[in-house]
């Protein structure tokens, strides 16, 4: 189903420069809050989000549309980038830890995972030019990541540190892929995240069925070096946050279209 986007424009130079927000409301009753002054441009988009999309694999995903994005509603799966190329796969701790280009893996090396879960990926194999994602879609950046939370959340802190403590509208309901108890999950966009853990630096998996991470194409100067900007939910407590990673951590994937 098509939805569009409304925006209410107040008329009258005098009064438009008077106001320091614009608000948007959408058909489902979500609103964003834009501060005027960091716009520059306004285009209007008919936004058509298909019901699955297809990897070079041949999985298939479902899809949801939240606010004017179109999101998979699935973690990304393929062990293969756009153009057919494989994604290298099997690396022990020790190779992953000091592997510089684009690798993936099954949680724990099992396919089985894999199949509800999704695959986990390093910051070289998203940002490869190959393309990661089916053709139209791509890893999104951390604004993108934004702007799908202050569909639920206007007023969210999109800093680097707190969003907003709607991350239970993120959530799938219940406790048959998450942990207990996740805390405040409604699945309220119908995003239906699930908690698919994590590879860390060292090589080793850690919090299948607590926590979600899905990576941006952002990264954020940390100290001495760059790290890469994630998304977490978790399933101890209700918040969406942003959340820094080495590049050669392994998190999930979601794509957005184009």
């Amino acid at each position: 189903m098509k939805k569009y986007l409304i925006i209410f424009l107040l008329i009258g130079c005098n009064q438009l420069y008077a106001q320091t927000t614009m608000d948007i409301y959408f058909k489902n009753g979500s609103q964003i809050k834009y501060q005027i002054n960091d716009m520059d441009t306004i285009t209007y988009k008919n936004v058509i989000c298909p019901a699955t999309v297809t990897d070079v694999e041949g999985n298939s995903y479902n899809t949801i549309q939240v606010g004017y994005q179109c999101w998979m509603k699935e973690n990304l799966k393929t062990g293969h980038y756009q153009n057919g190329t494989p994604i290298l796969t099997g690396l022990n701790g020790y190779d992953w830890a000091l592997y510089n280009n684009g690798a993936c893996e099954d949680y724990d090396f099992d396919t089985t995972i894999t199949n509800v879960y999704g695959k986990l990926y390093n910051r070289p194999a998203i940002v490869n030019p190959a393309g990661l994602c089916p053709v139209g879609w791509h890893v999104p950046s951390n604004s993108e990541w934004n702007v799908l939370i202050k569909t639920i959340d206007s007023n969210a802190d999109t800093s680097l540190i707190l969003n907003t403590n709607q991350g239970g509208a993120y959530k799938e309901i219940g406790t048959t892929h998450w942990a207990s108890p996740n805390v405040g999950a409604t699945n309220a966009t119908g995003f239906s995240g699930l908690p698919s853990g994590y590879r860390d630096d060292t090589g080793g998996f850690n919090n299948l069925t607590y926590t979600s991470q899905w990576w941006s194409t952002s990264i954020k100067y940390n100290l001495y070096y760059y790290d890469g900007v994630s998304v977490k939910l978790s399933s101890n407590n209700s918040l969406i946050l942003n959340y820094l990673a080495s590049f050669s951590y392994g998190l999930s994937v979601r794509c957005v279209k184009d």
